[in-house]
Protein backbone atom coordinates (compact mmCIF):
# COMPACT_ATOMS: atom_id res chain seq x y z
CA UNK A 1 0.00 0.00 0.00
CA UNK A 2 0.93 3.53 -0.56
CA UNK A 3 2.40 5.60 2.13
CA UNK A 4 0.35 7.87 4.14
CA UNK A 5 0.20 11.87 2.71
CA UNK A 6 2.17 13.03 5.85
CA UNK A 7 5.05 10.51 5.01
CA UNK A 8 5.34 11.67 1.49
CA UNK A 9 8.26 13.30 -0.06
CA UNK A 10 6.51 15.86 -2.38
CA UNK A 11 3.91 16.83 0.61
CA UNK A 12 7.31 16.75 2.95
CA UNK A 13 8.59 19.90 0.68
CA UNK A 14 5.60 21.41 -0.35
CA UNK A 15 3.04 21.39 2.37
CA UNK A 16 4.89 22.96 5.32
CA UNK A 17 5.99 26.33 3.04
CA UNK A 18 2.15 26.67 2.09
CA UNK A 19 1.22 26.34 5.73
CA UNK A 20 3.68 28.51 7.28
CA UNK A 21 2.80 31.27 4.87
CA UNK A 22 -0.72 30.85 6.10
CA UNK A 23 0.18 30.51 9.80
CA UNK A 24 2.10 34.21 9.50
CA UNK A 25 -1.20 35.92 7.97
CA UNK A 26 -3.11 34.25 10.39
CA UNK A 27 -0.75 35.67 13.04
CA UNK A 28 -0.65 39.00 11.40
CA UNK A 29 -4.65 39.03 11.72
CA UNK A 30 -4.30 38.14 15.62
CA UNK A 31 -2.52 41.47 16.04
CA UNK A 32 -3.40 43.66 13.42
CA UNK A 33 -6.77 44.04 11.20
CA UNK A 34 -7.07 43.18 7.44
CA UNK A 35 -6.32 46.81 6.16
CA UNK A 36 -2.53 46.66 7.93
CA UNK A 37 -1.59 43.59 6.65
CA UNK A 38 0.48 45.50 4.09
CA UNK A 39 1.97 47.76 6.70
CA UNK A 40 3.28 44.91 8.96
CA UNK A 41 4.22 42.45 6.56
CA UNK A 42 7.69 41.48 6.99
CA UNK A 43 9.97 38.73 4.74
CA UNK A 44 11.98 37.94 7.37
CA UNK A 45 9.23 36.90 9.62
CA UNK A 46 7.67 34.66 6.79
CA UNK A 47 10.86 33.01 6.24
CA UNK A 48 10.39 32.53 10.09
CA UNK A 49 7.12 31.10 10.10
CA UNK A 50 8.14 29.02 7.21
CA UNK A 51 11.29 27.39 8.80
CA UNK A 52 8.83 26.76 12.13
CA UNK A 53 6.34 24.60 9.79
CA UNK A 54 8.98 22.79 8.56
CA UNK A 55 10.22 21.99 11.91
CA UNK A 56 7.10 21.38 13.14
CA UNK A 57 5.76 19.34 10.59
CA UNK A 58 8.88 16.86 10.98
CA UNK A 59 8.97 16.86 14.33
CA UNK A 60 4.71 15.53 13.71
CA UNK A 61 5.67 13.23 11.63
CA UNK A 62 8.81 11.76 13.02
CA UNK A 63 6.62 11.24 16.92
CA UNK A 64 4.04 9.96 14.94
CA UNK A 65 6.47 7.03 13.88
CA UNK A 66 7.47 6.81 17.03
CA UNK A 67 3.84 6.31 18.29
CA UNK A 68 2.80 4.37 16.11
CA UNK A 69 5.24 1.84 16.95
CA UNK A 70 4.39 1.02 20.33
CA UNK A 71 0.94 -0.19 19.11
CA UNK A 72 -0.53 -3.44 16.95
CA UNK A 73 -3.89 -3.87 15.26
CA UNK A 74 -5.06 -5.05 18.25
CA UNK A 75 -4.76 -2.31 20.13
CA UNK A 76 -8.37 -0.42 20.81
CA UNK A 77 -8.30 2.90 18.53
CA UNK A 78 -9.98 5.14 21.14
CA UNK A 79 -6.38 4.64 23.07
CA UNK A 80 -4.35 5.12 20.04
CA UNK A 81 -6.43 8.39 19.35
CA UNK A 82 -5.78 10.04 22.85
CA UNK A 83 -2.32 8.83 23.52
CA UNK A 84 -1.57 10.01 19.62
CA UNK A 85 -2.96 13.16 20.33
CA UNK A 86 -1.45 13.94 23.54
CA UNK A 87 1.81 12.87 22.40
CA UNK A 88 1.78 15.75 19.61
CA UNK A 89 0.46 18.29 21.70
CA UNK A 90 3.21 18.08 23.95
CA UNK A 91 5.53 17.38 21.24
CA UNK A 92 4.49 20.79 19.25
CA UNK A 93 4.28 22.95 22.66
CA UNK A 94 7.98 22.16 23.64
CA UNK A 95 8.66 22.52 19.89
CA UNK A 96 7.42 25.66 19.11
CA UNK A 97 8.52 27.28 23.07
CA UNK A 98 12.23 26.53 22.40
CA UNK A 99 12.15 27.88 18.64
CA UNK A 100 10.01 30.89 19.73
CA UNK A 101 11.81 32.18 22.95
CA UNK A 102 15.32 30.98 20.91
CA UNK A 103 13.76 33.79 18.24
CA UNK A 104 12.76 36.37 20.26
CA UNK A 105 15.79 36.19 22.70
CA UNK A 106 18.57 35.34 20.49
CA UNK A 107 17.52 36.46 17.34
CA UNK A 108 15.56 39.77 18.39
CA UNK A 109 17.14 40.87 21.44
CA UNK A 110 14.22 40.77 23.50
CA UNK A 111 15.12 39.76 27.03
CA UNK A 112 12.23 40.11 29.30
CA UNK A 113 9.45 37.06 28.22
CA UNK A 114 6.66 39.68 28.99
CA UNK A 115 8.18 41.65 25.91
CA UNK A 116 6.48 38.88 23.56
CA UNK A 117 4.38 36.86 25.41
CA UNK A 118 1.33 37.11 23.40
CA UNK A 119 3.50 36.19 19.90
CA UNK A 120 4.78 33.41 22.01
CA UNK A 121 1.15 32.24 23.01
CA UNK A 122 -0.26 33.26 19.78
CA UNK A 123 2.31 30.39 18.22
CA UNK A 124 0.89 28.17 20.79
CA UNK A 125 -2.25 28.45 19.91
CA UNK A 126 -2.50 28.39 16.68
CA UNK A 127 0.06 25.31 16.50
CA UNK A 128 -2.10 23.42 18.58
CA UNK A 129 -5.21 23.66 16.45
CA UNK A 130 -3.32 22.79 13.79
CA UNK A 131 -2.16 19.67 15.85
CA UNK A 132 -5.94 19.18 15.88
CA UNK A 133 -6.38 18.82 12.26
CA UNK A 134 -2.99 17.34 11.58
CA UNK A 135 -4.13 14.60 13.96
CA UNK A 136 -7.50 14.25 12.62
CA UNK A 137 -6.64 13.98 9.34
CA UNK A 138 -3.76 11.67 9.37
CA UNK A 139 -5.74 9.21 11.77
CA UNK A 140 -8.97 9.43 9.30
CA UNK A 141 -6.04 8.64 6.53
CA UNK A 142 -4.62 5.85 8.61
CA UNK A 143 -7.61 3.68 9.88
CA UNK A 144 -8.53 4.37 6.24
CA UNK A 145 -5.32 2.43 4.57
CA UNK A 146 -6.07 -0.20 7.05
CA UNK A 147 -9.45 -0.83 5.93
CA UNK A 148 -8.01 -0.54 2.70
CA UNK A 149 -5.46 -2.84 3.43
CA UNK A 150 -7.67 -5.80 4.93
CA UNK A 151 -10.01 -5.74 2.46
CA UNK A 152 -7.50 -6.45 -0.11
CA UNK A 153 -6.09 -9.20 2.12
CA UNK A 154 -9.29 -10.46 2.55
CA UNK A 155 -9.24 -9.54 -1.76
CA UNK A 156 -6.02 -11.45 -2.27
CA UNK A 157 -7.08 -14.35 0.18
CA UNK A 158 -10.37 -14.91 -1.54
CA UNK A 159 -8.80 -14.93 -5.16
CA UNK A 160 -5.96 -17.33 -3.99
CA UNK A 161 -9.08 -19.66 -2.69
CA UNK A 162 -10.85 -19.57 -6.12
CA UNK A 163 -7.36 -20.29 -7.63
CA UNK A 164 -6.79 -23.24 -5.81
CA UNK A 165 -10.22 -24.18 -6.65
CA UNK A 166 -9.49 -23.51 -10.26
CA UNK A 167 -6.34 -25.65 -9.93
CA UNK A 168 -7.74 -28.80 -8.03
CA UNK A 169 -10.73 -28.89 -10.51
CA UNK A 170 -8.13 -28.90 -13.39
CA UNK A 171 -5.71 -31.42 -12.06
CA UNK A 172 -8.09 -33.64 -10.13
CA UNK A 173 -8.17 -36.96 -11.73
CA UNK A 174 -10.97 -38.87 -11.39
CA UNK A 175 -10.03 -42.02 -9.36
CA UNK A 176 -13.47 -44.21 -9.63
CA UNK A 177 -13.29 -43.81 -13.93
CA UNK A 178 -9.63 -45.08 -13.55
CA UNK A 179 -11.41 -48.03 -11.20
CA UNK A 180 -14.12 -48.59 -13.16
CA UNK A 181 -12.74 -48.79 -16.78
CA UNK A 182 -9.94 -51.40 -15.40
CA UNK A 183 -12.91 -52.83 -13.82
CA UNK A 184 -14.44 -53.26 -17.37
CA UNK A 185 -11.24 -53.86 -19.45
CA UNK A 186 -10.69 -57.26 -17.63
CA UNK A 187 -13.26 -59.45 -18.91
CA UNK A 188 -12.61 -57.75 -22.61
CA UNK A 189 -8.92 -59.01 -22.43
CA UNK A 190 -10.32 -62.65 -21.71
CA UNK A 191 -13.02 -62.66 -24.36
CA UNK A 192 -11.23 -60.06 -27.19
CA UNK A 193 -7.79 -59.08 -27.67
CA UNK A 194 -8.17 -56.71 -30.33
CA UNK A 195 -10.96 -54.78 -28.79
CA UNK A 196 -8.99 -54.81 -25.55
CA UNK A 197 -6.50 -52.67 -27.27
CA UNK A 198 -9.48 -50.36 -28.33
CA UNK A 199 -10.23 -49.87 -24.76
CA UNK A 200 -6.92 -48.87 -23.95
CA UNK A 201 -6.25 -46.78 -26.84
CA UNK A 202 -9.61 -45.22 -25.64
CA UNK A 203 -8.69 -44.73 -22.10
CA UNK A 204 -5.35 -43.17 -22.91
CA UNK A 205 -7.16 -40.98 -25.03
CA UNK A 206 -9.62 -39.57 -22.03
CA UNK A 207 -6.90 -39.75 -19.97
CA UNK A 208 -4.06 -37.65 -22.00
CA UNK A 209 -6.59 -34.86 -22.40
CA UNK A 210 -6.64 -34.58 -18.73
CA UNK A 211 -2.81 -34.64 -18.20
CA UNK A 212 -2.45 -32.71 -21.46
CA UNK A 213 -4.31 -29.65 -19.90
CA UNK A 214 -3.63 -29.67 -16.29
CA UNK A 215 -1.46 -26.49 -16.70
CA UNK A 216 -3.96 -24.82 -19.14
CA UNK A 217 -6.33 -22.37 -17.89
CA UNK A 218 -8.41 -22.44 -20.84
CA UNK A 219 -9.24 -24.79 -23.90
CA UNK A 220 -11.44 -24.48 -26.80
CA UNK A 221 -15.26 -25.62 -27.06
CA UNK A 222 -14.23 -27.89 -29.82
CA UNK A 223 -11.70 -30.01 -27.57
CA UNK A 224 -13.86 -30.23 -24.71
CA UNK A 225 -16.44 -31.72 -27.43
CA UNK A 226 -14.31 -34.14 -28.47
CA UNK A 227 -12.62 -35.12 -24.93
CA UNK A 228 -16.86 -35.67 -24.46
CA UNK A 229 -17.04 -37.80 -26.96
CA UNK A 230 -13.86 -39.89 -25.99
CA UNK A 231 -15.46 -40.12 -22.34
CA UNK A 232 -18.90 -41.65 -23.90
CA UNK A 233 -16.72 -44.27 -25.51
CA UNK A 234 -14.86 -45.08 -22.79
CA UNK A 235 -17.63 -45.49 -20.57
CA UNK A 236 -20.40 -46.89 -22.35
CA UNK A 237 -19.48 -50.82 -22.45
CA UNK A 238 -19.87 -50.40 -18.83
CA UNK A 239 -23.47 -49.22 -19.29
CA UNK A 240 -24.54 -51.23 -22.24
CA UNK A 241 -23.95 -48.62 -25.03
CA UNK A 242 -26.44 -47.37 -23.84
CA UNK A 243 -25.13 -43.33 -23.54
CA UNK A 244 -25.52 -41.24 -26.43
CA UNK A 245 -24.01 -37.79 -26.37
CA UNK A 246 -24.35 -35.27 -29.66
CA UNK A 247 -23.33 -32.06 -30.13
CA UNK A 248 -25.55 -29.23 -32.36
CA UNK A 249 -22.22 -26.09 -32.16
CA UNK A 250 -22.02 -24.10 -34.66
CA UNK A 251 -18.66 -23.25 -36.52
CA UNK A 252 -18.87 -19.52 -34.97
CA UNK A 253 -18.61 -20.79 -31.46
CA UNK A 254 -16.17 -23.71 -31.59
CA UNK A 255 -13.40 -21.38 -31.13
CA UNK A 256 -14.97 -20.45 -27.37
CA UNK A 257 -13.29 -21.36 -24.39
CA UNK A 258 -14.19 -23.04 -21.19
CA UNK A 259 -12.03 -24.81 -18.33
CA UNK A 260 -10.59 -28.27 -19.30
CA UNK A 261 -12.53 -30.60 -17.63
CA UNK A 262 -15.90 -28.93 -17.98
CA UNK A 263 -17.95 -31.06 -20.23
CA UNK A 264 -16.49 -34.37 -19.37
CA UNK A 265 -17.23 -33.79 -15.62
CA UNK A 266 -20.49 -32.76 -16.37
CA UNK A 267 -21.03 -36.15 -18.39
CA UNK A 268 -19.75 -38.22 -15.43
CA UNK A 269 -22.03 -36.17 -13.19
CA UNK A 270 -24.97 -36.74 -15.42
CA UNK A 271 -24.41 -40.51 -15.51
CA UNK A 272 -23.49 -41.18 -12.28
CA UNK A 273 -27.22 -39.70 -11.25
CA UNK A 274 -29.12 -41.17 -13.85
CA UNK A 275 -30.70 -45.20 -14.44
CA UNK A 276 -28.65 -46.62 -16.83
CA UNK A 277 -29.41 -50.30 -18.19
CA UNK A 278 -30.23 -52.44 -20.75
CA UNK A 279 -33.94 -50.84 -21.53
CA UNK A 280 -33.12 -47.56 -20.01
CA UNK A 281 -30.74 -45.19 -22.44
CA UNK A 282 -29.11 -41.77 -21.37
CA UNK A 283 -29.22 -39.23 -23.99
CA UNK A 284 -26.98 -35.70 -23.54
CA UNK A 285 -27.25 -33.11 -26.15
CA UNK A 286 -24.83 -30.20 -26.58
CA UNK A 287 -25.75 -26.86 -27.75
CA UNK A 288 -25.18 -23.14 -27.48
CA UNK A 289 -28.24 -20.98 -26.26
CA UNK A 290 -29.32 -17.14 -27.19
CA UNK A 291 -27.57 -15.83 -23.76
CA UNK A 292 -24.35 -17.80 -25.19
CA UNK A 293 -24.28 -20.44 -22.93
CA UNK A 294 -23.59 -23.69 -23.42
CA UNK A 295 -26.36 -26.02 -22.55
CA UNK A 296 -26.10 -29.79 -21.43
CA UNK A 297 -29.19 -31.54 -21.69
CA UNK A 298 -29.90 -34.67 -20.59
CA UNK A 299 -33.34 -37.01 -21.27
CA UNK A 300 -32.99 -39.38 -17.95
CA UNK A 301 -34.63 -41.01 -15.25
CA UNK A 302 -32.70 -40.29 -12.44
CA UNK A 303 -31.60 -42.54 -9.31
CA UNK A 304 -34.58 -42.67 -6.73
CA UNK A 305 -31.53 -42.71 -3.94
CA UNK A 306 -28.90 -40.19 -5.06
CA UNK A 307 -25.31 -41.17 -4.84
CA UNK A 308 -23.49 -39.41 -2.30
CA UNK A 309 -23.20 -35.42 -2.91
CA UNK A 310 -25.13 -35.17 -6.37
CA UNK A 311 -23.92 -33.11 -8.81
CA UNK A 312 -20.92 -32.32 -6.57
CA UNK A 313 -19.16 -30.97 -9.46
CA UNK A 314 -20.99 -28.12 -10.09
CA UNK A 315 -19.77 -26.60 -6.70
CA UNK A 316 -16.17 -27.11 -8.20
CA UNK A 317 -17.21 -26.17 -11.33
CA UNK A 318 -18.77 -22.65 -10.37
CA UNK A 319 -15.98 -22.02 -7.79
CA UNK A 320 -13.36 -22.37 -11.12
CA UNK A 321 -15.66 -20.34 -13.12
CA UNK A 322 -15.44 -17.21 -10.84
CA UNK A 323 -12.26 -16.82 -11.76
CA UNK A 324 -13.15 -15.56 -15.03
CA UNK A 325 -16.78 -14.65 -14.59
CA UNK A 326 -19.57 -13.62 -12.78
CA UNK A 327 -21.59 -15.53 -14.68
CA UNK A 328 -22.92 -18.34 -12.93
CA UNK A 329 -22.87 -22.04 -13.53
CA UNK A 330 -26.67 -22.93 -13.67
CA UNK A 331 -28.28 -26.51 -12.85
CA UNK A 332 -31.85 -27.33 -13.86
CA UNK A 333 -33.79 -30.38 -12.58
CA UNK A 334 -37.36 -31.15 -13.78
CA UNK A 335 -38.95 -34.43 -13.76
CA UNK A 336 -36.93 -36.46 -16.69
CA UNK A 337 -35.05 -33.79 -17.56
CA UNK A 338 -31.60 -31.77 -16.83
CA UNK A 339 -30.26 -28.96 -18.05
CA UNK A 340 -26.32 -27.95 -17.09
CA UNK A 341 -25.53 -24.38 -17.97
CA UNK A 342 -22.20 -22.86 -18.56
CA UNK A 343 -21.14 -20.00 -19.50
CA UNK A 344 -18.55 -20.07 -22.39
CA UNK A 345 -15.31 -17.25 -22.25
CA UNK A 346 -14.49 -15.18 -25.18
CA UNK A 347 -11.23 -16.10 -26.87
CA UNK A 348 -10.18 -12.61 -25.67
CA UNK A 349 -10.19 -13.22 -22.33
CA UNK A 350 -6.68 -15.28 -23.07
CA UNK A 351 -5.23 -11.81 -23.25
CA UNK A 352 -5.96 -10.96 -20.02
CA UNK A 353 -4.74 -14.34 -18.23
Amino acid sequence: MKRILFHQPAFRLIGPAFAGFMIYILILLIFDRIVNLNENFNLYELLFCVVLSYAWFETMRLLTKATNRFFHSGNMWWSRILSHTLTLMAGSFLLISLICYSYFTLVLGLSAFSSFTAEFWAFNIVFGISVIFYNMTYLGMFFLQQQNEMAFEREKTLNQNIEYELQTFQNEVNPYLLYHSLETLIPIIHRDKDQADLFVNKLSKVYRYMLDHRKEELTSLADEIKAGHNLIELINPRHYHNIFFSSEISHAFQQFLLIPGSIPRMIESIVQNAIVNELQSVEISCKVDEENYLVLRCECKKRIVPIDHPFKEMEYLQKAYSFYTDIPVILVDRNNELLIKIPMLSPQIMELV
